[in-house]
C-alpha cells in the first residue's frame, strides 16, 4: 500500500514534501530577488548624490562632525 501511495502523489506534492527542496528555493528566491533589484537600481535608476536631491527639493542636510 505504500507503494501505491507515492504513484499516486503528484509532481507538486513530492516538492513540497521534500525539505531541501523548500529549502533552497526559500534561500534562492529572495537571493536571486534582491540581486535583482541591487542590480537594477546600480545600472537603471537615476544615481544622484544625497546632497544634490536635497538641493532639489528645497532641503538641507548636516554633515556629522560640522
Amino acid at each position: 500500500m505504500d507503494h501505491e501511495d507515492k504513484q499516486k502523489r503528484t509532481l507538486g506534492q513530492r516538492a513540497f514534501d521534500n525539505i531541501w527542496f523548500l529549502l533552497i528555493i526559500g534561500m534562492a528566491f529572495p537571493g536571486i530577488f534582491y540581486l535583482g533589484w541591487g542590480l537594477l537600481e546600480i545600472f537603471v535608476f537615476n544615481n544622484t548624490q544625497l546632497k544634490d536631491y536635497l538641493a532639489q527639493s528645497n532641503q538641507q542636510y548636516l554633515l556629522p562632525g560640522k
